[in-house]
């Protein structure tokens, strides 16, 4: 088991929206019965409660999503030549319970980038080559099946067409891993790159640092746009808060990406010492 990858993991999740609504409530109840420090359980509560309500309400989740969806401002970037190669990055499966129908075993994100790329090779006929991006996610099991051969299997049973010619990556374990990987098997080859509009700002800019000539086709938006804020819209709700924090994982992701590549750029500046 890779204890750093599955402790990132474990980081990330304490630090959404929802896991620091947890951790509140968590401690509240803790020190409730410690009558001197009842002042501090409520304080822990009203902190549990205020994080719940902005999070999980419609403007703060469509806002903070909005900002990431429209990054590029446009849906799909069209380059000047078509392209012969074309990937989609998997966004996650249930490696396990194979007595299900293998589109339950589909995460959404993962089932709406598979329609959008399987859209694309109908529309562009001079696409000849797919490569499925995705291995095990899960850094506590070795899964049985990846979640790029699970996309392939659901693609063929859903009509990929013949004369295409599939690669799949199996290796990746995230959305870095994804590109790592991604850029090892195309090389300076330019691809249409499926995945989701709330990830391209990270996508994007680790497509830069991995060299990777990638152009997006971008799917499943997630936004709601509204003239108009309703007074319902302020009421919270656990679709809203997946949502946002869904979006706090892309803008913790880029700034991770920024600091450690900062730090390394830093770290490979210094002369290095000898004993």
């Amino acid at each position: 088991m890779d204890i750093g990858f599955l402790l990132k993991k474990i980081i990330s999740s304490l630090i959404m929206p929802s896991g620091m609504v947890f951790i509140f409530l968590f401690m509240g109840l803790f020190i409730w019965p410690l009558r001197r420090k009842r002042t501090l359980a409520r304080n822990f509560f009203l902190l549990a409660f205020t994080i719940y309500w902005t999070a999980g309400s419609t403007p703060v989740a469509n806002w903070l999503i909005s900002n990431l969806e429209t990054s590029i401002g446009q849906e799909t970037i069209e380059p000047q030549q078509p392209l012969t190669t074309a990937a989609v990055l998997c966004a996650g499966v249930s490696t396990y319970s194979p007595g299900r129908f293998i589109q339950d075993r589909l995460l959404p994100n993962t089932r709406v980038r598979l329609l959008r790329a399987l859209q694309l090779l109908k529309t562009h006929k001079k696409i000849k080559k797919l490569i499925i991006v995705g291995g095990c996610a899960d850094p506590e099991a070795n899964c049985p099946i990846t979640e790029a051969e699970l996309a392939y299997m659901w693609l063929q049973e859903i009509g990929l067409p013949d004369s295409i010619q599939v690669i799949l990556e199996k290796k990746s374990r995230d959305t870095e891993e994804n590109i790592k990987y991604l850029s090892l098997i195309v090389g300076q080859e330019p691809v249409y790159l499926v995945v989701s509009a709330m990830d391209i700002p990270r996508v994007m800019y680790l497509a830069r640092k991995y060299k990777l000539n990638a152009t997006p086709i971008i799917s499943d938006y997630k936004s709601v746009r509204r003239e108009k804020i309703r007074l319902r819209d302020l009421w919270p709700t656990p679709q809203n808060l997946m949502k946002t924090d869904l979006a706090m994982h892309e803008y913790i992701g880029i700034l991770w990406l920024h600091l450690k590549y900062w730090i390394g750029k830093i770290h490979s500046s210094l002369p290095s010492s000898h004993a």
